[in-house]
């Protein structure tokens, strides 16, 4: 059921090897923002603030109503481009942004919030081969107000036919962990009863309530989807998901991870830079984590608007940098 999509690269994997001018290694970004305290954050949360490129699909008549915020524009050439007939098929609120080690490693998206939009991403979820969905909120915010449309289903009972989309999603199982809720489900075409019923994953990261308060134990999560999420889930002995991602998509068979939220934006967008820089930690020695933010807005608008975002994952690359050793905490209480 999976398809070959028209789509153009924002960027190659090369976008952060060539623009090094902001790239530092952990210990001189600890030892800057030890110096020059909040300040210096501010002035790097700044620089990232750029004019957006062209949105005109975003704003034909034909895709308006599939837009939930009509200030969250969509960028032209990162956009994800659906296979369809109709007028407005190929539209669907996401974009494509480059992980750390593969180009269109992530896809951003808004999450649906009508039938129509909902029909629309799981036929983006099939023809982009995506495997991985992270739902990065509740359905509920703690005062009872609806955050996005409950678009899954959660028993046997309640399978989603959409029969202008020739789709059906069923439930298989799902579990609950201290950290995240997991669900695997099974899409197959109820038309063509030959093609083959993919196999789909989401963890819904419950946790993140409100936009701009990051919660606390992201670290952990993002810990439990690049690793236990393999070992305990999809049970594929491999110990890194990175390499195996890397290895099961020159093979065709496993396609972006889709980051979902209520905008496709904050939580989405900061989740992916946060884990780009953290590959770059790990693999490089170097944080760049103001050329990895410009790079990520230049593909998906609005992503790191919020500087409590921008300044909560600074915090987190040094805590990252300290906890596995990159970073060493002596230093930085010498210059205190």
């Amino acid at each position: 059921m999976s398809a070959k999509l028209d789509h153009e690269n924002v960027s190659d994997l090369s976008d952060y090897e060539k623009d090094d001018r902001h790239s530092a290694t952990p210990q001189e970004v600890v030892d800057k923002i030890a110096k020059g305290g909040e300040e210096t954050i501010v002035e790097w949360h700044n620089i990232i603030l750029r004019e957006p490129p062209k949105f005109d699909a975003f704003l034909e008549q034909a895709n308006m109503l599939k837009n939930r915020y009509p200030n969250v524009i969509l960028y032209d050439r990162s956009r994800v481009k659906l296979l369809g007939d109709k007028l407005g098929d190929d539209y669907y609120h996401a974009s494509y942004v480059d992980s750390y080690d593969r180009p269109d490693g992530f896809i951003l998206a808004q999450a649906p919030f009508d039938e129509t939009t909902e029909s629309d991403f799981w036929r983006m979820i099939i023809q982009t081969n995506t495997k991985l969905i992270v739902l990065l909120t509740d359905v509920n915010n703690r005062e009872g107000n609806r955050l996005i449309k409950h678009f899954w289903p959660e028993s046997d009972a309640n399978s989603r036919n959409y029969t202008g989309a020739n789709i059906k999603v069923n439930y298989t199982k799902s579990d609950a962990t201290a950290l995240y809720d997991w669900y695997k489900f099974s899409i197959s075409n109820i038309v063509d009863k030959s093609m083959n019923t993919i196999t789909v994953t989401m963890l819904q990261y419950r946790k993140w309530i409100y936009d701009k308060i990051i919660p606390d134990n992201l670290l952990e999560f993002r810990s439990e989807v690049s690793s236990s999420f393999l070992f305990n889930i999809i049970k594929i002995k491999i110990f890194h998901v990175k390499r195996w991602e890397t290895k099961m998509m020159k093979n065709g068979n496993v396609g972006p991870i889709c980051l979902l939220c209520p905008t496709g934006v904050h939580r989405s967008g900061t989740y992916a830079i946060l884990d780009i820089v953290l590959d770059r930690v790990t693999a490089e020695k170097k944080v760049g984590l103001l050329e990895t933010a410009s790079i990520v807005r230049k593909q998906r608008y609005g992503c790191m608007s919020y500087y409590s975002h921008y300044s909560h994952v600074a915090d987190l690359v040094v805590r990252y940098a300290i906890a596995t050793g990159i970073v060493d905490i002596g230093q930085i209480k010498q210059q205190e």
